[in-house]
């Protein structure tokens, strides 16, 4: 015997922030748990379909973010790439006291 599930129907009002709570019949039947990523799908007639979005979706929506990042980087490099670590590495630090410059130097009393 095949139980239907009787769509239930509730109404809330969003925040000025533009959130909006979930019942917590919806929040069951569509698996949502605190922390969960939420899959959300406009339709062209309007509506809007919530639903707990899988493991696998959000490894590949992370993939797809971190490749997106390299390809920006590669498109855009932040830097001149025509340095040596230690001339990067002297850029980005604080200026160098006189004996972090000098191995040899001997402060004079």
């Amino acid at each position: 015997m095949t139980l239907a599930i009787q769509p239930e129907t509730a109404v809330t009002r969003m925040t000025e922030k533009g959130q909006v709570t979930i019942p917590k019949a919806a929040r069951l039947a569509a698996g949502l748990r605190p922390g969960a990523m939420v899959h959300v799908q406009t339709r062209p007639n309007g509506e809007v379909v919530l639903r707990a979005q899988t493991a696998s979706e959000v490894e590949a929506a992370a993939i797809t973010r971190f490749h997106a990042v390299l390809d920006e980087i590669a498109a855009n490099p932040p830097l001149e790439m025509d340095m040596s670590t230690d001339e990067y590495l002297a850029l980005i630090r604080e200026p160098l006291e006189p004996f972090e410059r000098d191995p040899e130097f001997r402060p004079s009393f």
